[in-house]
């Protein structure tokens, strides 16, 4: 059975999925993105904190920052994502 691991997109076909293994066309896949960020602590040099994002806040982010031709336009929702964790941070510190 085809998996999303074997998907591949083709940019010829309308960057249409089809199966790596059998070549058969997959007309819904599904798709999940991984967002790990790794944040350093100033105050405490050797903690590192690892944030995880959940699909929906992955696919909210690159929405906002795609533009017309789907690029991300800018860096100001990473940067406003990265305020929103500092706060997070700093507010279940104290």
């Amino acid at each position: 059975r085809c998996g999303n691991g074997r998907l591949e997109q083709r940019p010829e076909d309308r960057g249409a999925f089809s199966c790596g293994d059998c070549s058969r066309v997959v007309t819904s896949p599904v798709l999940k993105r991984h967002l790990q960020v790794f944040l350093d602590c100033r105050s405490r040099p050797q903690c590192r904190v690892k944030v995880k994002l959940s699909q929906r806040s992955i696919s909210s982010l690159l929405r906002f920052a795609a533009g017309e031709d789907g690029r991300c336009r800018d860096q100001e929702p990473w940067k406003s994502f990265l305020h929103l964790v500092s706060f997070w941070l700093r507010a279940t510190k104290s």
